[in-house]
């Protein structure tokens, strides 16, 4: 173990900076310090047992979930961290069709690719280039092709089809894809991972950040794991049928909803709708705030959302602008729009 030795107001101090022979071996300057007064050491040394707790810790990256020692094999920290970009292109190729710069990827079958709006300018590693993979849900896709300056192609052909559509947001860094992980692909550390993409991860402040929320009454699960993220001044849209749960989901987001009551809700005439509309556009207008609405009405979607999310069953199903709902491919959000009586949302 090496380390450095000083003296901070008259008590010693040892700033360990690396653990040998499984983090077991101390040097005799810190037994020496044990005995003599207060001591630091850093985060690797908490998990080698009470006699090892001095006075002082130094966090360092275990804040941020990434395993403190190399002698921990198994990594006893949670992942805090979470990085999502969503799905901005889905393509159908065909066997033997290349992706990416230089060609370095050719589909050996009839394959679904998605883009995602990220890249090396963005800090995702060029070296991740047809070895990295996200996750959606618990699904992993593979990076295919070079990582471009601002893009990043993934493999959605195993997935289930209702998992991949434009807007899902896709796991970048999260559980199932952590900084060490990430890191192990690309023969680095998980400090370095989480130092290339400091920049996108400081820049992704949304107004409002749903994670796993779960709503039920009694036996009816209401919201079942909802994620979701409102940007600040947007305007967006809950859009969902009768039961969906877009009332539960508002209500719980600005705490109107008793814990063990699902009120009951009713629907507008046209004419007040207009009127709730037409006060909402003047209010984002005026006042440049971030609003969240719930309906079931299109036509007041198109009229007042910038960004539409689809609920069902308690899930979001489709996220995106108003003006991708037309060419979005979800069978759910072309049933919902279009009114159809068949399809995926059972009537």
């Amino acid at each position: 173990m090496s380390g450095v030795l000083g003296n901070v107001e008259g008590k010693h101090c040892i700033l360990i900076d690396d653990i040998v022979d499984s983090g077991q071996t101390i040097c005799k300057g810190a037994k020496l310090l044990m005995e003599c007064g207060a001591s630091g050491e850093r985060a690797d040394c908490v998990f080698l047992g009470e006699e090892y707790h001095f006075d002082l810790i130094r966090i360092g990256a275990a804040l941020y979930g990434i395993n403190p020692s190399g002698a921990l094999l198994n990594n006893p920290l949670h992942n805090p961290v979470r990085l999502t970009a969503p799905i901005i292109q889905l393509q159908e190729l065909s066997a033997e069709d290349y992706i990416g710069y230089n060609m370095t990827f050719k589909t050996d079958r009839n394959s679904i690719i998605a883009t995602l709006p990220l890249g090396y300018a963005d800090g995702y590693s060029r070296a991740l280039s047809n070895y990295g993979e996200v996750f959606i849900d618990s699904y992993r896709a593979p990076v295919v092709g070079r990582i471009s300056m601002d893009l990043i192609t993934i493999d959605v052909t195993d997935l289930p089809p209702e998992k991949f559509f434009l807007g899902q947001q896709v796991e970048i860094i999260g559980n199932n894809c952590t900084p060490d992980q990430i890191a192990n692909i690309i023969n680095t550390i998980g400090y370095e991972v989480l130092t290339m993409m400091e920049l996108i991860m400081r820049d992704e402040k949304p107004k409002i950040k749903i994670r796993s929320l779960y709503k039920a009454f009694g036996n009816h699960q209401v919201l079942a794991g909802v994620d979701l993220d409102i940007k600040e001044n947007s305007s967006t849209v809950i859009l969902g049928g009768s039961g969906s749960g877009k009332s539960v989901l508002i209500k719980t987001i600005v705490g109107l909803i008793r814990p063990d009551n699902d009120e009951p809700t009713t629907g507008l005439d046209p004419i007040m709708a207009n009127v709730i509309n037409e006060l909402i556009i003047k209010i984002q207008e005026e006042l440049n705030v971030t609003t969240i609405t719930i309906t079931h009405d299109m036509n007041s979607a198109y009229m007042i959302a910038k960004e539409v999310t689809m609920l069902y069953q308690g899930k979001i199903l489709w996220f995106g602008t108003k003006d991708e709902i037309k060419n979005s491919d979800n069978p759910y959000l072309q049933q919902f729009v279009n009114g159809l009586t068949s399809g995926p949302i059972e009537v």
